[in-house]
């Protein structure tokens, strides 16, 4: 895969998750803030659901440590409950520190079903 055709893919998926999160938040009338997170070190995370849930998304199929480097940074401060990977991996499952990790149309769902409401 060339990089920019990388680049267009990892920006499509988190769109889409960004699309639905709006989505969600206005069919069930809530009024949780969706903000990003940047540390001073330059750690990012890319959806922040009020003080609550902290989900990073990655357009790939393979999660590696270096791909939870967001989650754990905003980990240490210990503002969110719940942190989650969305990725085009094939298995739902907790990585270490609790982070529970999703496959990006199995999130979807949950999310339309109301997993984190």
């Amino acid at each position: 895969m060339t990089f920019t055709r990388l680049l267009n893919l990892r920006s499509a998926l988190e769109h889409w998750v960004h699309h639905e999160l709006r989505a969600i938040r206005s069919i069930r009338r809530t009024h949780w803030p969706i903000h990003y997170w940047r540390s001073t070190a330059g750690h990012e995370v890319d959806f922040c659901l009020g003080e609550t849930t902290a989900i990073e998304v990655k357009a790939t199929s393979r999660l590696t440590e270096k791909h939870f480097r967001g989650l754990r940074a905003l980990q240490e401060e210990k503002v969110f409950k719940k942190y989650i990977m969305v990725s085009l991996d094939h298995s739902t499952r907790t990585w270490e520190g609790g982070i529970e990790c999703w496959p990006a149309e199995e999130f979807l769902l949950a999310l339309a079903q109301g997993a984190w409401d």
